[in-house]
C-alpha cells in the first residue's frame, strides 16, 4: 500500500468481505490424522481431528516394491456438518489430496491392498491446505502468529503478493484474491468473499 487511503480502503473491503465468513488457516500436518501405519484392507485408528476444515492428505511410503496398492475411503463431515466421503488413490511416495475439505474425520480405511513382499508399505494422513470454496475466494488473510506460508493459488486473473516467497509474514493483514492456501507454520485467518 502506497497511501493511508489505499490502506483505508483495503481495511473497509476486508471488513465486507467477512460478511461471506471467515476459515481457520493451520500448519499442514502429514500424519495429524493416522500416524504412520502399515498399509492394510480395514479401518485405521484416527489419531486426531483436523483443527478446522481442509484438504486431506494421504502419503505412501514404498517398502517393497512387490506390494500392490489400494485406495483409501475417507469419511467425515463437511464445514456445514453434512455426511462427506472422498475415495483417494495413493501415488508411491507422494502425498495425494482430496478434492473437498473435511471438517472431522469419522473413519479412514483401506481397500484393495495386497501385501506382496515381506514388508508393508506404510501411509500417514494428515491435513492440508484450505481452500475458499467454490463460488468463494479470500480477500484478505490476516496472520495471527508470524506464519511460513507452503503454498498458493491466486484466483485466476488476479496478481497477488507471493507470500509464499517470504521466509516468514510477520503477523498482520494481507490483502490478497487467493483460493487456495497451505501453511507450514504460524496460525491465520482467511476473509472470504463471493467471486
Amino acid at each position: 500500500m502506497s497511501s493511508v487511503l489505499e490502506l483505508q480502503a483495503a481495511k473497509v473491503a476486508i471488513g465486507q468481505s467477512g460478511q461471506e465468513g471467515t476459515k481457520g488457516i493451520f500448519p499442514l500436518d502429514v500424519d495429524k490424522i493416522v500416524t504412520i501405519a502399515n498399509m492394510k484392507v480395514g479401518a485405521y485408528t484416527i489419531a486426531a481431528q483436523p483443527t478446522a476444515p481442509c484438504l486431506i492428505n494421504v502419503t505412501n511410503t514404498v517398502v517393497d516394491t512387490a506390494d500392490t496398492m489400494g485406495t483409501i475411503v475417507i469419511v467425515g463431515t463437511d464445514i456445514n456438518g453434512a455426511a462427506l466421503t472422498e475415495v483417494v488413490i495413493p501415488v508411491a511416495n507422494t502425498a495425494v489430496y482430496t478434492t473437498k475439505e473435511f471438517a472431522s474425520i469419522t473413519s479412514a480405511t483401506g481397500a484393495g491392498w495386497v501385501i506382496g513382499g515381506a514388508t508393508a508399505d506404510t501411509i500417514t494422513i494428515g491435513v492440508g491446505s484450505v481452500i475458499a470454496g467454490d463460488g468463494y475466494y479470500f480477500a484478505a488473510i490476516q496472520v495471527l502468529a508470524s506464519a511460513v506460508v507452503a503454498s498458493q493459488t491466486n484466483k485466476t486473473g488476479s496478481i497477488v503478493a507471493q507470500l509464499s516467497d517470504f521466509t516468514a509474514v510477520p503477523a498482520g493483514l494481507y490483502p490478497t484474491k487467493l483460493t487456495q492456501i497451505a501453511l507450514t507454520s504460524g496460525e491465520a485467518i482467511g476473509f472470504l468473499s463471493r467471486i
